[in-house]
C-alpha cells in the first residue's frame, strides 16, 4: 500500500519500512534493461500506456498492487524482490 505526501510517494515494506519511490524506479529500469526491452513493449505487454510505465521509472508514481504482481510475472520475481529491495548494487 502506497503512502502519499506532497514531496514523493513511499511504499511500506513487510516490515514496515519506508521505501522510496526512486529505489522503485530504478529497479524497474534495471529489470527492463537487463531484459534488453523498451518501455513500449513492456507498456504494451501489459496492456497500459507507455507514459504510465514511464512514471515508474522516473519515480512519479507507483503500480497498484494488482499491477505489481502482473510486473513481478513479467520480470519473472517476486513482488517483494521488486518493489521492497535495492537489486541495482
Amino acid at each position: 500500500m502506497g503512502v502519499y505526501c506532497r514531496c514523493k510517494l513511499l511504499n511500506h515494506n513487510r516490515e514496515g519500512d519506508i521505501v522510496a519511490n526512486t529505489m522503485i524506479a530504478d529497479n524497474l529500469r534495471y529489470l527492463r534493461k537487463k531484459k534488453g526491452v523498451t518501455q513500449t513493449e513492456v507498456a504494451k505487454t501489459l496492456g497500459i500506456p507507455t507514459s504510465t510505465y514511464n512514471a515508474w521509472e522516473r519515480g512519479q508514481n507507483v503500480p497498484r498492487d494488482k499491477m505489481k504482481q502482473r510486473l513481478a510475472n513479467y520480470y519473472s520475481r517476486s513482488v517483494q524482490y521488486i518493489f521492497f529491495k535495492d537489486i541495482t548494487h
